[in-house]
C-alpha cells in the first residue's frame, strides 16, 4: 500500500504539469498516459527526499484510485495506485511504456463497527457516491473542544439543508468519548461514523478537525474545507458544491 506523502505545494493544474514535463524524455507520451488514466486536474507535489526529484500526484476519475509522477532530471515514472496495487510505468529508448505491477494482500477484515459506531471506508463510501445523491462528509474531534464547536454549527447547517450529513471521528478516538459528546449535544448515535478511508486520507481529509468534504452527482464534489467556521459560513460553502 501506498502512504501519503507529506503536501508540500498548492494545487497545480494540468496545463502546469504538463509545462513541467515539456522537454523530458517521453514527456508527450507520459501526458497522453496521464490523459488515458483520467487523471483529475488537481496535482499536488509531495516530499522527496532526493533533491533532483520532482514528485506530483492526483486522484483520478475512479474514487479510491490514484496517479502519481515522478521526474528526475529527464527521466520520468508514472504510477497508478490503489490501496492494494501500483502498476509502475516507465519509458524503453522508443518511448514505449514499459509497466510493472505490484500488489498487496489485502489484511484480514476490518471490524464494520468500533464500539456501537458503524465504520465508513471507501466501499461505503463508494455505495453512497454511486446513489448520485448529495451527501456532507464532516470529521470531527471529540477531543478538541474547537471541532466540537464546530459540530454543533455543522448541525445547525444541516437544519437548514435537505441533505445527508456523514458526522465521522477518527479511528484514534475512543467510542466512551465520542458518545459523550453525543449525548450532550442530542445527536442520534446511529448519525455518526469511524472514518478509514484510503482516498480521502491522500486528499488531506483526516488531516485536520473539523474537516469537510461534498459528495454530489456520484463525484467528490468539493475540495476538502478545513478549520471552524460558523452555520452560515458552512451553509455557502456547501450550497456551492449541492
Amino acid at each position: 500500500m501506498m502512504l501519503a506523502c507529506l503536501v508540500v505545494s498548492q494545487a497545480l493544474a494540468l496545463v502546469q504539469i504538463e509545462s513541467e514535463l515539456k522537454g523530458k524524455t517521453c514527456g508527450d507520451k507520459a501526458v497522453t498516459l496521464l490523459k488515458e488514466w483520467k487523471a483529475e486536474n488537481h496535482w499536488v507535489g509531495q516530499f522527496s527526499d532526493k533533491e533532483s526529484e520532482k514528485i506530483y500526484r492526483a486522484p483520478t476519475a475512479t474514487f479510491g484510485k490514484w496517479v502519481q509522477i515522478k521526474i528526475d532530471g529527464k527521466n520520468i515514472e508514472l504510477i497508478q495506485f490503489s490501496a492494494n496495487e501500483s502498476l509502475i510505468t516507465k519509458f524503453d529508448s522508443k518511448c514505449a511504456p514499459v509497466a510493472e505491477l505490484k500488489t498487496s494482500e489485502p489484511g484480514k477484515p476490518a471490524p464494520a463497527k468500533k464500539g456501537e459506531f458503524k465504520v465508513l471506508r471507501d466501499p461505503e463510501i463508494e455505495k453512497i457516491m454511486a446513489s448520485k445523491k448529495s451527501a456532507v462528509l464532516f470529521l470531527w474531534s471529540p477531543q478538541m473542544p474547537i471541532s466540537i464547536e464546530a459540530l454543533k454549527e455543522i448541525l445547525l447547517a444541516n437544519k437548514k439543508l435537505k441533505t445527508d450529513f456523514y458526522l465521522t471521528v477518527p479511528s484514534a478516538a475512543s467510542p466512551a468519548s465520542v458518545k459523550n459528546v453525543a449525548k450532550t449535544l442530542k445527536v442520534p448515535m446511529n448519525k455518526i461514523y469511524y472514518i478509514e478511508s484510503f482516498d480521502l486520507g491522500l486528499r488531506g481529509f483526516q488531516l485536520h478537525y473539523p474537516s469537510l468534504v461534498v459528495i454530489n452527482k456520484g463525484v467528490i464534489a468539493s475540495p476538502v474545507r478545513r478549520g471552524h467556521e460558523t452555520s452560515e459560513i458552512y451553509i455557502d460553502f456547501l450550497k456551492t458544491y449541492l
